[in-house]
């Protein structure tokens, strides 16, 4: 997409991922549970600065929670 149309639709340019930079989000064994249902066990993530992640999966496999935990709610 041209600089004039990126501009017009608010886009930033992507900078490239800080591969050496400290993490600006790092997540280590989290897990979570309800009762007796283990919603999130053993997860680690970590997002550097110009990074872009995608958290997927089917119903029932954490994404909310782990968005939730994320968030502190």
């Amino acid at each position: 997409m041209p600089a004039a149309q990126r501009q017009a639709h608010g886009d930033r340019p992507r900078q490239p991922a800080a591969e050496d930079a400290a993490p600006l989000l790092a997540l280590e064994g989290i897990g979570l549970s309800f009762g007796g249902v283990v919603a999130l066990a053993d997860v680690d993530l970590s997002v550097r600065p110009g990074e872009i992640r995608a958290i997927i999966g089917p119903n029932g496999a954490g994404k909310s929670s782990l968005i939730n935990v994320i968030s502190g709610v």
